[in-house]
């Protein structure tokens, strides 16, 4: 099992969490009751394993769906329709959409009617990125939660207790290393952890898999392999990552500020476009030309 579902947190108390964040969570399990539900802040910070933990401590019936692939009108219409509207035994009917703020305008409005017509029974729970990209008559709808960071120390401890479970041999500034490169994706940074580890041993800092297949398929051209990555992948950091190894795509100078200047403006972009992985792809597209 990979690392980062081998010590993905079961229980609440195990996730670094704001207090007042974590007594009204308990509440809500304790009562066997929620509201609808939005979880927001950066990738890696726990929004995703706090709505699975709540679930888990339910009596409910779940569907999951990622909007970042289940993101038009089609699904809400025909699946989750036909979901909130079925019987069943258990209290609850919850939908989890996992970044939510990848869906489109329709398919947000879409799930304002059912968020209207299944109130006594289904409770919707979203995470988001960026909940500015979530339509206001939803967000009104529902209890926000913003996921802060953990710190330099607690990454750090977390890090370092993950190695020690694994029996790995470390030095605490090659772990200190890849928080600094991952910071605030613990998620990341767990996952480079694994990678970075030879014969018992952390031998060095790792590239993330996505940051390294992006790098290699613009460097050689490969569309194809962008566009199967593109479901998967934290743009902003893909981006970045464009941005600060730009000397390994482009030789001429002037042409890595060129590039540079375009990576920022889809940078900038990303936070208000409607269609992130149209941006991502597009920005590829111009580093590439």
């Amino acid at each position: 099992m990979l690392w980062v579902h081998k010590y993905r947190p079961k229980r609440l108390e195990d996730v670094v969490l704001e207090p007042e964040v974590r007594v009204k969570l308990e509440e809500y399990i304790k009562a066997g009751e929620i509201p609808h539900l939005l979880f927001h802040g950066s990738p890696g910070t726990g929004k995703s394993t706090v709505a699975q933990i709540l679930i888990d401590n339910l009596d409910c019936v779940c569907m999951k769906l990622n909007a970042s692939l289940d993101r038009g009108i089609g699904v809400v219409r025909d699946q989750l329709s036909m979901f909130a509207a079925s019987q069943g035994a258990e209290k609850w009917r919850i939908v989890f959409f996992d970044e939510a703020d990848n869906m489109s305008v329709d398919a947000l409005k879409a799930c304002r009617s059912l968020i209207e017509q299944f109130e006594h029974r289904v409770r919707f729970i979203m995470t988001a990125n960026y909940p500015k990209r979530i339509e206001p008559a939803i967000l009104s709808r529902m209890q926000s939660f913003e996921f802060k960071p953990m710190g330099n120390k607690e990454s750090l401890r977390r890090l370092c207790s993950i190695l020690d479970q694994e029996g790995v041999t470390y030095a605490k500034d090659t772990v200190f290393q890849i928080i600094e490169k991952t910071y605030p994706d613990i998620r990341t940074a767990i996952q480079c952890l694994e990678l970075g580890v030879v014969g018992g041993r952390l031998v060095e800092v790792v590239e993330a898999d996505e940051c390294s297949a992006v790098m290699c398929a613009v460097k050689n051209k490969n569309m194809q392999v962008l566009r199967e990555i593109a479901y998967r992948i934290d743009y902003v950091r893909a981006m970045r990552c464009m941005f600060d190894n730009i000397a390994e795509i482009e030789d001429k100078s002037m042409k890595r500020i060129e590039k540079q200047v375009k990576i920022a403006e889809y940078l900038y972009r990303d936070s208000s476009i409607a269609d992130r992985q149209v941006n991502f792809l597009a920005c590829c597209l111009e580093v590439m030309a």
